[in-house]
């Protein structure tokens, strides 16, 4: 907390010596006030600081980087708040700008896809959510390396729309695939691996293989006690499954 106070007073000393033509500067201050309110759970200031930049941002010629970058983040604070809507507006911005920038699909717009495809999930719009998905993995598969832990991670999204709609053999394809990558690209104790055990739990648990929903489950605990605060939601979350597939076990076994 005393470093984003110490940020946070640098930012605004800095805004106030600054002269009034430094849009550039100051746009560049009020993102930093953003992300700074934004990671101590103040949205609405957030939100403040971000159109305050995308205002002087807008005002500079030859300065869209900076604009796509205001959009994106005005789109996650939206997305925070539950104003979808909203959020898929900045985001579509966003998208626009950066293809422009970069005159073709690049990462970057892919990760702009997956927050799109996010937003479906949120309205429960599955084919949606899996059309932005694709677009995303697609531009992924063409500007990473095949192992790279990014595509893990989308094909990891694309399981959990397969969960929701209830298509677990094709959630469990996916979660396998997302595990296969990560496990290539990242350090054996990378709480995103302990991500992918958690989902392949929690899809073992609704096909009623409990054993192996406790494989996986126990593998992502282990991780999570690593990486995460003991109250973190996940860790909580994966505590449950963990206690409510062993009761079930026992259940099981005493029948």
């Amino acid at each position: 907390m005393a470093q984003y106070e110490k940020a946070e007073s640098y930012y605004q000393l800095l805004l106030n010596e600054l002269p009034t033509t430094d849009h550039k500067t100051a746009a560049a201050c009020h993102h930093g006030l953003g992300v700074i309110a934004k990671r101590q759970g103040e949205i609405d200031p957030a939100i403040r600081h971000h159109e305050k930049s995308l205002e002087l941002s807008r005002a500079i010629p030859g300065n869209d980087q900076a604009v796509a970058a205001s959009l994106h983040s005005l789109a996650n604070e939206y997305k925070e708040k539950g104003e979808f809507d909203k959020a898929l507006d900045y985001y579509m911005q966003a998208k626009d700008i950066k293809f422009n920038l970069a005159g073709r699909e690049t990462a970057d717009t892919a990760s702009t896809y997956y927050h799109i495809a996010r937003l479906y999930e949120k309205w429960k719009k599955y084919d949606d959510a899996l059309k932005y998905h694709d677009k995303a993995l697609k531009i992924q598969c063409e500007c990473l390396p095949s192992d790279h832990h990014s595509i893990g991670k989308t094909y990891g999204c694309i399981g959990s729309v397969h969960f929701d709609r209830g298509d677990y053999d094709l959630a469990l394809h996916f979660y396998e695939q997302s595990l296969e990558i990560k496990c290539k690209s990242l350090p054996l104790t990378h709480e995103f691996i302990g991500i992918s055990h958690h989902d392949l739990g929690a899809i073992y648990e609704r096909m009623s293989i409990f054993s192996l929903a406790l494989s996986h489950l126990e593998k992502a605990l282990e991780i999570y006690r690593l990486t995460l605060p003991p109250i973190h939601y996940r860790v909580v979350n994966v505590e449950t499954l963990i206690s409510r597939i062993k009761e079930k076990m026992t259940e099981n076994n005493s029948t």
